[in-house]
């Protein structure tokens, strides 16, 4: 799920922006339950920001790596079945939560880069592919 997506205006993808990305169970855990950051070609670097991890962007562009205890296992993640995702972005924080479980989260203080605003976007990552989604809800304040 794209959150504060905005057009990428280098043209190296369609859109730009925060990504959470459920995928599937056995896609592996770069993956799985992760942060994703489409930024356009030649503008931010694009760190790994797994299943497990707490990752901080500093003032100066560096990713800073924890590991979230008690994140949600594997196991918790139903494959082939309704799994609930929550995203959380509040501020320049952002929290990933898969069946009630933190999954994954950052902080982006990269003054001046941070994505402030944009749109959701929901992913059909390929032709052929079959996704679905219900009970969609958006809560400001």
């Amino acid at each position: 799920m794209e959150t504060r997506a905005r057009l990428d205006k280098t043209g190296k993808r369609d859109f730009e922006g925060y990504h959470a990305d459920l995928g599937h169970v056995g896609i592996g855990d770069g993956i799985l339950g992760a942060w994703d950051f489409h930024f356009g070609k030649g503008t931010r670097k694009e760190f790994p920001c797994p299943r497990g991890a707490s990752l901080t962007i500093d003032e100066n562009g560096k990713g800073h790596h924890e590991e979230i205890e008690n994140a949600v296992p594997v196991a918790e993640i139903k494959k082939g079945d309704w799994n609930s995702c929550r995203i959380v972005a509040k501020g320049n924080h952002f929290q990933f939560f898969i069946n009630g479980k933190l999954s994954s989260e950052f902080t982006d203080k990269l003054e001046g880069q941070q994505l402030e605003k944009g749109f959701i976007g929901l992913q059909l990552h390929d032709k052929g592919m079959i996704v679905e989604f219900k009970d969609l809800f958006l809560k400001k304040g």
